[in-house]
């Protein structure tokens, strides 16, 4: 230890013991202890060679990329998030928030009325009103203004509740960080502020502003490094003392299970005395904090782990209610009935559904044995194959030869000894446990006893007295997925996003609970949350927050958001206000971008356009609690949707499932379930037999005009387009074919001849290279699909600028023409097919 004692830079816990006897571990590297050595021994500054934090962080930042990368993606569901997606949220989380307080401290201090200032200002940009405070004009230009902003500005409370690495946290600090840069220019005439202001504000961001929850207990130490880190990124000196203790400010649990329980922004308890030992946390806090007392780190740790057992009871206390599992060995059950320490089982348990685990007919030995365990099964059935205990009814029931049968004791030693006995429980209805707390991915997270400091106390103090969350802030790249064992689900079966088997969807409901009023909400997750149809409670529950949510959608080809990884991702941010009105969902089209062209698509204007009346049901618009939201974007986008809508929702609008047959027909259109930049419907099953994928199905219709109709509809761009808004690019289900719409019979009928020869001219050409390739590429038929899109355009009524639209639609993106395919394309069309190409009606 005599090392660090002359490492100033390196104390303020960096270095603080994190593992039982970490001294006892022996670290057998031939480098590490020549960086350490060099580290320790010269000091920032020193130009000869040594080694300084900034540095560390560059090396650090490569290697923790490649780390978090590998980790993150094989256990906890989630990818490390990319620098230029970490700015695009900071962008429009973290910016329109400082202007948000600046507007507000500045209106204060300008004598004008509060929403005439703000209005006046609204097309301002940060960037212009920092300039003016910098340059000290106008309004921007009271020093006690600024001084106010300052203080405001190095407050705003920040929270990843899944912050790994750190990435996010370290992406607003330097966001905020070069807001107080700007302050302190202005209040120090235009000049940079001295080396000691600059580390000074820093430090206090990352006291006052930066907080960070992980399951992983290692991620949450990189995170703290990469704090600290940030901390002295711009150098440090002597005189400005040790590094602050900020490691309080990021800590280890599971962010979606703890006090407070979903659907409320308050915690309330029954025990008073818990009460007391938080405000003794808290104030243990502040002094290890500001106060540099090191020694109360430990005394920290102390009354966390003496309150928890209790607010882990009181979460269970809360969380009332039954679910149906199973039992299926005696190590589970006996783990269950441990954690019971009621002397009632059936406070606990309710009932217990029993049948063999090879799932035969119970014989009449076994029945007997269950009658005596107070099993009720059906007498008048021939065969049984379960029977059932209701727990309340036998811990109640009298008379019985033994005294003891009806204790928790006997009852238990019943079922413990059928499980050892070739039964299984296939429902065993209970309340959580703390048994449930041993299986969940780290330990429940209780905020406002974690973060005493951002959950201040109101009423009086006993019943009644409660503790309320307020972050200003909260981004993130949270792990999406199934990946929630049961205990999880059980223990976030409260949210109302509870029965959604997506990880995001929690994650979502939770930070907009954390989430204080005027505070901004940013995520990087899964576009599932957009496409999937069972999620209106994840919309409802933004809708209720927001007034306007923001979804950018992200295909995951040419390039995805996640470099190395086909995810397609969403980035959704907005403003939380306390409205009683419902707030609009507003999204991208499918944004597509490429190597060359990634850098300019996420820094320049994304256009969002409202969901409402477009969501995908039986038809455009029309559906019940379960669609499919729309990407929408440009208005030229929109357009187009607008027209499928009228057309489908018309007096005689239909759709696909109108026309289409439940039986067979000589009329079939065949069409793949996995298609990409093309949909490929097929006029045959040209698959020899035995030989048909599984995911290649039929779709029957009454003529045949109708089945010529519906393929040349669906290879044309229009088709493409509406299925890129409502699908995910990968999967063509049944329910979206089926609800795209049809043209009229008079339609298709003053168009039958362009109809039979383009899908003459593509199937013939389609058949011929399947023949001679084994596979269709179908961008070499480019130019019969942007005929057909001249079709189609008459056939819905569209206008030459949308047909145009169309045609260039994703061109660039896997859908466009090449010379060679081009030249190609005469290889398999005749002179009659390929004159009927180069022909319009």
């Amino acid at each position: 230890m005599g090392w660090f004692d002359d490492a100033d830079y390196l104390n303020g816990g960096l270095f603080r013991e994190n593992v039982s006897n970490e001294q006892e571990y022996v670290v057998k590297d031939r480098v590490l202890p020549t960086l350490i050595e060099d580290l320790i021994h010269h000091q920032p500054g020193d130009g000869d060679g040594g080694l300084d934090p900034s540095m560390i962080g560059s090396v650090f930042e490569k290697t923790i990329t490649h780390l978090e990368y590998e980790r993150d993606q094989q256990d906890i569901g989630a990818y490390y998030t990319p620098n230029d997606v970490t700015r695009m949220i900071t962008r429009q989380t973290v910016d329109p928030k400082v202007k948000d307080e600046l507007v507000d401290v500045y209106g204060e201090y300008s004598g004008v009325e509060k929403d005439a200032f703000a209005t006046r200002h609204e097309d301002t940009s940060l960037q212009e009103m920092l300039r003016h405070v910098e340059d000290r004009e106008g309004w921007f230009g009271d020093p006690d203004a600024t001084e106010d902003a300052l203080e405001r500005i190095s407050n705003l409370r920040v929270l990843d509740p899944a912050c790994g690495s750190g990435h996010f946290l370290t992406t607003a600090m330097d966001e905020l960080h070069r807001v107080q840069m700007s302050l302190l220019r202005g209040l120090n005439g235009g000049d940079e502020p001295d080396g000691g202001t600059v580390f000074e504000e820093k430090k206090q961001l990352a006291l006052n502003s930066i907080y960070g929850v992980d399951a992983e207990p290692v991620g949450c130490e990189i995170a703290k490094l990469r704090v600290w880190l940030k901390i002295v990124e711009g150098g440090w000196d002597d005189d400005y003392g040790r590094l602050p203790n900020i490691d309080v400010n990021i800590s280890s649990g599971n962010s979606l299970i703890g006090l407070p329980i979903a659907g409320t922004t308050t915690a309330s308890l029954d025990i008073s005395d818990v009460y007391e030992t938080i405000d003794e946390v808290l104030e243990r806090r502040i002094e290890y904090k500001y106060e540099e007392a090191a020694g109360e780190r430990l005394e920290i740790e102390r009354l966390e782990e003496e309150i928890q057992p209790a607010l882990n009871r009181e979460l269970l206390r809360q969380l009332n209610f039954e679910f149906e599992t199973e039992v299926e060995d005696v190590t589970e059950f006996d783990d269950v009935v441990a954690s019971i320490d009621d002397d009632l089982l059936h406070s606990q348990v309710s009932s217990v559904k029993v049948q063999r685990e090879d799932d035969k007919a119970l014989t009449d030995e076994q029945l007997e044995r269950l009658d005596e365990a107070g099993f009720d099964y059906d007498e008048w059935r021939d065969v049984n194959k379960s029977a059932r205990l209701d727990v309340k009814e036998r811990e109640q029931s009298n008379g019985h030869d033994d005294e003891d049968w009806n204790t928790k004791e006997s009852i238990v030693e019943d079922l413990r000894g059928m499980l050892g006995d070739g039964f299984v429980f296939d429902e065993f209805v209970r309340r959580p446990l703390e048994y449930d707390f041993g299986n969940i991915f780290g330990e429940p997270f209780h905020w406002f006893a974690e973060f005493p400091e951002v959950s201040p106390r109101y009423g009086e103090e006993g019943e009644g007295s409660s503790r309320t969350l307020n972050f200003d802030l909260i981004l993130g790249n949270p792990p999406y997925g199934d990946i929630m064992g049961q205990s999880e689900k059980v223990l976030t079966d409260t949210y109302d996003t509870g029965g959604i088997n997506d990880t995001a969807a929690q994650f979502v409901e939770r930070q907009l609970q954390l989430l204080d009023d005027g505070g901004y909400f940013g995520n990087i997750t899964t576009l599932r949350l957009v496409y999937q149809s069972n999620l209106k409670p994840v919309h409802d529950k933004m809708r209720e927050t927001m007034p306007e949510t923001l979804i950018s959608c992200f295909a995951s080809r040419p390039t995805s958001v996640f470099e190395n990884a086909e995810v397609r991702a969403s980035i959704i941010t907005g403003k939380k206000t306390n409205s009683e009105e419902s707030g609009e969902i507003r999204t991208s089209e499918f944004v597509r971008m490429n190597s060359d062209n990634r850098e300019q698509v996420l820094s320049n204007t994304i256009d969002y356009h409202a969901v409402e009346g477009y969501e995908l049901g039986e038809k455009i618009g029309v559906h019940d609690s379960r669609y499919s939201m729309p990407k929408l974007g440009p208005q030229a986008h929109v357009d187009l949707i607008e027209t499928l809508r009228q057309k489908s929702i018309g007096d005689d609008g239909e759709v696909f499932r109108d026309r289409e047959q439940d039986s067979e027909t000589p009329h079939v259109v065949w069409r793949s379930y996995h298609p990409r930049y093309w949909c490929n419907p097929y006029l045959e099953n040209i698959y020899p037999a035995g030989e048909k994928p599984r995911d290649f199905e039929p779709m029957y219709f009454e003529s045949e005009l109708e089945r010529r109709t519906v393929f040349c509809v669906m290879q044309s761009s229009l088709f493409y387009l509406y299925w890129m808004t409502y699908g995910n690019e990968r999967d063509l289900n049944w329910g979206r074919v089926r609800a795209f719409p049809m043209p009229s019979d008079e339609d298709m009928e003053d168009h039958r001849d362009r109809i039979k020869e383009l899908s003459k001219s593509l199937w013939n050409g389609m058949e011929r290279m399947f023949e001679s390739e084994g596979v269709i590429h179908a961008v070499q038929f480019k130019p019969i699909v942007n005929e057909i899109d001249e079709l189609v355009g008459k056939l819905y009524g569209l206008n030459d600028e949308m047909v145009e639209y169309l045609q260039n639609y994703h061109a660039e993106y896997g859908r466009g023409l090449r010379d060679s395919d081009s030249a190609s394309l005469d290889e398999f069309l005749d002179e009659e097919e390929r004159e009927a190409v180069a022909t319009d009606d």
